[in-house]
């Protein structure tokens, strides 16, 4: 009877270990699963969470030097390598309220912002017909498109902003049939006036590439402070 008691106990002593020991391998592998959960969680979010190189920055891509229209509520951005020079309103007949400004690359071109905008200008029979060479839509303002022009489909010699068609359609590239095309847009802020926001080169001939490309960048980050159609940049 001794022997069989003592072997009823150790039996049981030897099931009661196995039991333990069972447990402690179900909470460290609960531990480590939750652990690799934790790190995996963290890392996924940081991956997935937009960051700040991601977002477009209109403001540093061209210039921290910004103009801002007093009476169109419209701000733009642009190098501080440009200088500038206050030219007032297109036509003081019209609003003598208007303002605008000159901007001038170091290579001499001219990029003027006014309104109200300046005459249309006289007439140009036996000049070349307007090439429309280019056109790209405004990343702020959804009506408005930067257009670059010429005399042809090689060369750029006026850059500007110009709104959208009647129908909405951006402006169409190819020869406008017309010597005497103009890149205006609507005022926001006053009835029957129009903006005009265009550049050219002291010469006014071919614009180098280097300015060209600046002066989109900076007619790209016009954008206004009180229309529902403009999206205010980074």
């Amino acid at each position: 009877m001794k022997i069989e008691q003592r072997t009823y106990e150790l039996k049981n002593s030897k099931s009661g270990f196995t039991v333990v020991e069972a447990l402690l391998i179900i909470l460290v592998l609960a531990v480590v699963s939750f652990g690799g959960y934790y790190v995996w969680h963290s890392q996924h979010k940081t991956n997935t969470s937009p960051t700040s190189s991601s977002t477009v920055n209109t403001k540093t891509s061209v210039g921290s030097q910004k103009y801002c229209s007093n009476q169109e509520k419209a701000c733009f951005y642009f190098p501080s390598n440009w200088t500038t020079k206050n030219v007032g309103p297109g036509s003081s007949v019209d609003d003598s309220g208007g303002d605008g400004v000159s901007l001038t690359s170091p290579s001499g071109m001219v990029l003027t912002y006014q309104i109200p905008s300046p005459g249309i200008g006289g007439d140009c029979s036996g000049q070349p017909d307007v090439f429309i060479n280019k056109v790209i839509q405004n990343t702020n303002v959804k009506y408005l498109y930067v257009v670059e022009v010429g005399n042809n489909s090689s060369s750029v010699n006026k850059v500007g902003l110009m709104e959208a068609a009647n129908n909405g359609q951006p402006p169409q590239i190819g020869d406008t049939g017309t010597c005497s095309f103009t890149m205006l847009w609507p005022s926001n802020q006053v009835l029957n006036t129009n903006v005009s926001f265009t550049g050219n080169n002291s010469q006014n001939n071919s614009i180098n590439a280097s300015d060209l490309s600046t002066a989109v960048q900076i007619l790209q980050s016009l954008y206004y402070t009180t229309n529902p159609y403009s999206t205010h940049p980074q």
